[in-house]
């Protein structure tokens, strides 16, 4: 398994890591909260188990605790504390913790946790296998129209999440991006309002209420087809509009976009294994890879073939 193991305690790190990486798991280590939490976003779920002290310096555990859990519910995070940090251990469970140990611990009952949290993995895994392949594809189509967009949010849910949450794909980011990429193919698609205009301004507004009443913007169609197999969930989205150029997009960790209200597109790319446009730019494919089956890559921009 994959363990980030975090302590401010040197030696108690390098016990842990020995220890663990004799059983033959892969261990990266950091040395506060701000290592941790930097070392967990810049590999998003490529961590199995999360293990933290409470109190160090800077970031504590429970902040991380909290953090993780915030940018992935299904996170696994194994809190260490103190003799005297027993209310805080019980909080930590209230907030997701998995387990916690006390410290001093004998470090063999850490081994076997890991173990059977390896065991649980290595069984859903074959569970997996032996039911065969899992594909599952809708297509329908919507209104460019705003208020359509939570049905099709409905029935997208209705259709994947249960596999979402099988394969450990984080159901509310991908159900985020979805919604994301739903909202930029209905306002600034078919509507065609500028993504210049801030969604809280009184033209945004105003210019909203008119394309929606307007037939000839709110009858354009939504085209949606999703696709979920043992390796991956893939979306593709296309709208009637004119389109944009896509070469035009900014970096990917461009801060002036994550500070801006079109900071959703951002979102998707750095969230989604692979985010494509076609050469007109009104149609996105997002695709999630699986954490079983699928590999880990960057999440690129390119153009749909």
């Amino acid at each position: 398994m994959r363990l980030l193991l975090v302590d401010d305690e040197p030696g108690l790190l390098e016990e842990l890591e020995k220890g663990l990486v004799r059983r033959k798991h892969t261990v990266e280590k950091a040395a506060n909260g701000e290592e941790a939490w930097e070392k967990y976003t810049d590999f998003p779920n490529i961590f199995d188990v999360v293990i933290t002290d409470i109190k160090m310096p800077g970031m504590d555990g429970m902040t991380l605790l909290q953090k993780i859990n915030e940018y992935d519910q299904e996170a696994i995070v194994i809190i260490m504390t103190g003799h005297g940090d027993l209310q805080m251990s019980i909080d930590a469970l209230k907030l997701g913790a998995f387990s916690y140990f006390v410290k001093p611990f004998d470090p063999k009952k850490l081994y076997a946790t890991i173990k059977k949290l390896e065991s649980e993995q290595l069984s859903k895994m074959m569970q997996l296998e032996c039911i065969g392949p899992l594909v599952q594809k809708v297509e329908f189509t919507i209104p460019g129209h705003g208020k359509f967009i939570p049905y099709a949010m409905f029935y997208i849910e209705k259709s994947f999440k249960w596999l979402w949450q099988l394969m450990e794909m984080n159901a509310p980011r991908v159900h985020s991006c979805l919604y994301e990429a739903l909202t930029n193919a209905v306002m600034h698609g078919s509507l065609e309002i500028p993504t210049s205009l801030s969604y809280s301004s009184s033209e945004y507004k105003k210019l909203l209420k008119e394309r929606e009443a307007a037939p000839e913007f709110s009858n354009r169609k939504i085209y949606i087809c999703g696709r979920f197999s043992e390796k991956s969930f893939e979306c593709v989205i296309t709208d009637e509009g004119p389109g944009f150029e896509v070469g035009n997009l900014p970096g990917i960790d461009d801060p002036e976009t994550l500070l801006s209200d079109g900071k959703g597109l951002q979102i998707i790319r750095y969230y989604m294994d692979e985010v494509n446009w076609n050469d007109k730019g009104n149609s996105i494919k997002i695709t999630k890879y699986s954490k079983y089956f699928g590999m880990y890559t960057d999440s690129e921009s390119t153009i749909i073939d």
